[in-house]
């Protein structure tokens, strides 16, 4: 178990009131009369403009009040009537996702006065305060903020604590953890890449694509130490985005923005010749929203197409012994005529990314207890990548590859009003990750050149014979709050299930190395050969049998108390356990347990390690506290609370039991007696095998876990004013 204790000072600490896969606000309260006895049975009305859709809740008998699960942003009306008192309106409340906004209302008796009460927010209201869990990022922030691409890293990286990681894809840590320890919910559904391959930590990340326009945020929201149970699956930073919903009013626009030649990073710009650098790209979309139905159904959607070409360097860097472009040229036709193979060129290349995103979004005032909210997210694209020549590597351009992307994602959530003071939200979530490395140009076996001080490579490149991810996420949250007294209870479940299938084979299309170009031309036998096969079926390179099907199962249990001692004091005290269990068990190795482990076992402990075996998952249990101090007379804010964090690891990492468990693929390096009878084949499915040879192939490398693993945890305090 990782343990740390890390303290933060930062306002974006301690969470008074939220829920998991942040996406509503809060508003609560205390009614009283001029000589601060609390007002019960008082009627408070919390009305959202955009829609008129209202909510209603009673007093309890110590004057509080509590709204939650209500759309972020505003503006909201407040209104407030109790008999024998006058009536209390408040206007321009809005609502940062997340937030829980205090509104602490007096009244004044019916008998003195004889006019309505009105307060707007520009007056001084020392019975008022806004208590934001985390950092938030509101759409008009998010429109000064600049980016190339829309990236989500480009906003991110102005969240204080937030550090953006060099040659990582632009990578976000928090807190001083791996990026992979964040989680990212938008609309309440995972949009981390819970497998792990992305260095950006984000679905899409290793094509280069966004989950979203940042054209349809309404707001995201980061929050490192939220003192919230409901809160977890992060050791990082929790991130949470919502989109935008419709209102009663009509509206369009349509966006567009440039990449322009010449406009590329100087830091990167400086390692391109001039006559190459010529960046280009656009990124263009349309977005549409208002009423079905006036006051009960609304819609929003968006569509972006996002196209952009990178520059490429040329040969010139290039420094081995072939500097005749005539050489190079050669080659390309030895290998387009005689071998039939196209290798692209040296001279000239460009890196592309094309990107098509669409979100739609429903909600549906069914009625005044019971609000539905609807939203699918889909983005499709496909990553051109050209390996960049350097002083020792000539790289022919179909040795790069293209990486296809398709995510898919929608979330359902009902909110229940289901007494005064009491509710209940409901969220299902569903989202599907595709991804695939595919060569460029025809299957073609990877070839290296030895070329003095430098190399010469073509073919496919040796990751993209079999590499296909499949992930299927499904997750069921449902959370209760009701008020009793000067406490608000709120419990609730987490039921997550994770789907992954993974085919992965390196050098799978044959790898082979040669001497010289003079060794390539006359077929002479190579320098060096490698491949990697199905043991299954070996003459069948790409059968599917060798793909990695796992599940995983995670449960949450979690329970919050907010507790108001006074109108200024708030404490809040909770608890969440968590349990993983995975589906299936992994193929054993029954050579490695019965004859190797029981070797290794007295030289090095192995921590019970068995093959076969599926990873055992200890529970978590996470206690957490905090509380909010409110000053009135000076306004000010102190805050501060303690806990303990329970993150998720990458499921590539388990998925190496699966995968590598000597049974299911193997891999050859042949030996020098070997190489002299293997001559370059060009067929990429029928590439030489170890048996053809008179070897054997080796069963390595072999994947084990401890008997029980314990999740990344970390313990953190604040204290902050």
């Amino acid at each position: 178990m990782l343990l740390k204790i890390l303290l933060i000072g930062q306002a974006l600490s301690f969470a008074l009131s939220t829920a998991a896969q942040q996406t509503v606000s809060s508003v609560r309260g205390m009614v009283s009369a001029a000589n601060n006895l609390p007002v019960a049975s008082a009627t408070i009305m919390l009305e959202y403009e955009p829609t008129q859709t209202k909510f209603f809740a009673i007093t309890s008998k110590t004057g509080w009040y509590y709204f939650t699960n209500l759309l972020s942003g505003g503006p909201y009306q407040l209104n407030v009537t109790a008999e024998n008192y006058r009536a209390f309106s408040k206007k321009s409340i809005n609502l940062a996702l997340g937030e829980t906004a205090i509104e602490h209302i007096g009244l004044q008796s019916a008998t003195t006065i004889l006019s309505p009460v009105t307060v707007s927010t520009a007056l001084k209201n020392t019975n008022a305060f806004l208590y934001r869990q985390g950092y938030v990022l509101q759409k008009n922030e998010l429109a000064t903020i600049p980016s190339i691409g829309n990236q989500l890293t480009d906003y991110l990286q102005t969240v204080p604590g937030s550090n953006k990681l060099a040659n990582k894809e632009g990578a976000i840590s928090f807190a001083g953890q791996n990026n992979r320890y964040n989680a990212y919910y938008v609309d309440g559904a995972i949009s981390n890449d819970v497998f792990g391959l992305s260095n950006s930590g984000i679905n899409g990340g290793i094509a280069g694509l966004s989950p979203l326009p940042a054209e349809a945020i309404d707001q995201y929201q980061v929050a490192i130490s939220p003192f919230d149970a409901s809160l977890g699956n992060f050791t990082g930073a929790t991130i949470n985005a919502v989109t935008k919903s419709g209102s009663n009013y009509f509206t369009a626009a349509n966006y567009a923005s440039f990449i322009n030649p010449g406009s590329a990073n100087p830091a990167i710009k400086k390692d391109y010749q001039p006559e190459n650098d010529a960046a280009k790209g656009f990124s263009t979309g349309f977005s549409a929203q208002g009423p079905l139905v006036f006051n009960r159904l609304f819609y929003f959607m968006n569509m972006e197409t996002q196209r952009e070409i990178s520059p490429k360097s040329n040969a010139a860097a290039y420094e081995g012994n072939t500097q005749n472009p005539a050489t190079w040229k050669i080659l390309t036709n030895t290998l387009q005529n005689i071998y039939h193979y196209d290798a692209g060129t040296v001279f000239s290349s460009e890196n592309s990314l094309h990107n098509d995103k669409l979100v739609l979004k429903f909600d549906w005032n069914k009625s005044s207890k019971h609000h539905i909210s609807i939203s699918q997210r889909v983005s499709l694209g496909e990553r051109i990548h050209e390996n960049r020549n350097d002083a020792n590597t000539l790289y022919f351009s179909h040795s790069g590859y293209q990486y296809k992307s398709a995510i898919y994602s929608v979330s359902a959530s009902l909110h229940t009003v289901l007494r005064k003071n009491a509710g209940n939200k409901l969220l299902l979530t569903y989202t599907h990750v595709w991804d695939k490395k595919l060569p460029l140009g025809n299957p073609f076996p990877r070839v290296t050149i030895y070329d003095g001080e430098g190399v010469i490579q073509f073919g496919s490149d040796i990751n993209t014979a079999m590499n296909e991810l499949i992930q299927k996420n499904l997750t069921l949250y449902n959370t209760v709050h009701f008020v009793l007294g000067n406490h608000t209870l709120k419990a609730g479940i987490e039921a997550e299930y994770q789907f992954i299938r993974n085919s992965f084979l390196q050098n799978g299309f044959g790898n082979y190395s040669f001497s010289s170009l003079s060794d390539f031309f006359t077929n002479r036998h190579p320098a060096g050969y490698r491949i990697e096969f199905p043991l299954n079926n070996p003459k069948q390179q790409m059968e599917s049998t060798t793909a990695t099907r796992f599940s995983v199962f995670k449960s949450t249990v979690f329970i919050n108390d907010s507790y108001a001692i006074r109108k200024n004091l708030l404490l809040q005290f909770g608890i969440r356990v968590e349990s993983q269990q995975y589906g299936e068990s992994p193929g054993a190795n029954d050579s490695l347990n019965e004859v190797f482990l029981p070797i290794i076992e007295r030289l090095r402990f192995t921590e019970n390690a068995l093959s076969g075996k599926k990873p055992l998952i200890a529970k978590t249990v996470s206690p957490r506290a905090g509380f909010i101090l409110h000053f009135t007379k000076i306004a000010t804010l102190v805050k501060g609370g303690l806990g303990i964090f329970t993150g998720r690891i990458p499921l590539v990492w388990p998925a190496g039991v699966y995968a590598l468990n000597g049974e299911k693929t193997g891999g050859y390096t042949a030996t020098a007696a070997d190489l002299a009878k293997i001559n370059f084949r060009t067929n990429p499915y029928r590439q030489w095998l170890p048996e053809e040879l008179g070897s054997k192939p080796n069963h390595s490398p072999i994947n084990l876990l401890s008997a029980i693993l314990k999740m990344p945890t970390v313990f953190r305090s604040s204290l902050s004013i």
